[in-house]
């Protein structure tokens, strides 16, 4: 017992259709009630509307494999979003009442990271503007449509660079 109300790790414990039977003081705080009124709550009660659907699709792959693993939206009482990255597995005790144990932590800065990351590597960092890996995924998706590409060269801009610097060059490029 001291293990699970020390641990800085979300632990909690529900049945098949998500109802929480247990959580320990960590994930209580993250979802922002005291642990006790949280028992008997859904956890589909804490995921945001449009993440819903993901959560019974958790549901179903742990009735189906027995353990599931990935990453869920949460949203805490306060209104906040928090991705957490889980591992839970199905367990049938001997008096044949299924339950769920699950673990997770805290991954949000970690999902932004690599948002942020994806972001910068298809967009030019000066101007904000797609780049080719955003041109070619666009391409493939627009496979049976029509568009086109307008391409902008700036005639003589090296001189901009040499007479008044790269810091004008840059802003003759943002503007």
């Amino acid at each position: 017992l001291d293990l699970l109300n020390l641990s800085a790790g979300y632990v909690f414990l529900h049945d098949v259709r998500g109802r929480l039977l247990l959580v320990n003081p960590a994930a209580a705080q993250a979802l922002g009630m005291p642990a006790m009124a949280l028992v008997g709550r859904s956890l589909a009660d804490f995921q945001p509307r449009r993440s819903r659907q993901d959560f019974d699709a958790y549901l179903t792959r742990l009735r189906r494999n027995g353990q599931d693993e990935g990453v869920l939206l949460m949203r805490a009482a306060d209104g906040s979003h928090r991705h957490w990255r889980y591992s839970s597995r199905l367990t049938t005790p001997t008096d044949g009442r299924a339950h769920v144990v699950g673990n997770a932590v805290d991954v949000t800065a970690q999902v932004r990271e690599t948002r942020e990351l994806h972001e910068q590597s298809v967009r030019d960092a000066l101007t904000g503007s797609y780049n080719r890996r955003k041109l070619e995924a666009f391409e493939s998706a627009q496979r049976d449509a029509g568009w086109g590409v307008v391409n902008i060269d700036l005639d003589h801009f090296k001189q901009v660079n040499d007479r008044q610097g790269h810091d004008q060059g840059d802003q003759v490029l943002i503007e």
